[in-house]
């Protein structure tokens, strides 16, 4: 089966990927706009359930030429506690956060920068960016 085949398994305009149902939003959005624009879609912003999915995505957005994109991971109910969309616990440090050009582990800028970007220039890491700045969006739906 074609890795980004619909395969009856996504709802339009989901495409598998890996075990997710995931789609790209061209248009940049602030955070917030980003998860409404998914929800009007069917879904959420997208939550990394493990490694190899991870991997997978990153493949597939390799494929997409763009750099920066929202996904669902924040600390804004508890600074310094990041967790997706779902409320489940984040995991923190390598092999999803990125280093920054001063050698500091993301996230930086603690109690400013409150929501996740998939930053592809730095081999797909995490990074804390600010809620207000406008990126591409990647949502996810649940299989049908």
């Amino acid at each position: 089966m074609d890795m980004h085949s619909t395969a009856g398994l996504c709802q339009h305009p989901f495409v598998l990927v890996g075990t997710q149902c995931v789609h790209i939003i061209p248009a940049k959005y602030t955070w917030h706009d980003a998860r409404n624009q998914c929800g009007l879609v069917g879904g959420d912003l997208f939550v990394v359930d493990d490694c190899d999915q991870y991997h997978k995505v990153a493949l597939y957005l390799d494929e997409q030429d763009y750099l920066y994109y929202w996904i669902g991971g924040s600390d804004e109910a508890v600074e310094g506690q990041w967790r997706w969309v779902d409320g489940s616990p984040m995991d923190m440090g390598l092999p999803y956060w990125e280093n920054t050009f001063v050698l500091e582990q993301e996230p930086d800028n603690p109690g400013q920068q409150n929501c996740l970007e998939l930053n592809c220039a730095w081999m797909y890491r995490f990074s804390s960016a600010w809620c207000s700045d406008a990126r591409r969006v990647i949502c996810e739906a649940d299989p049908i």
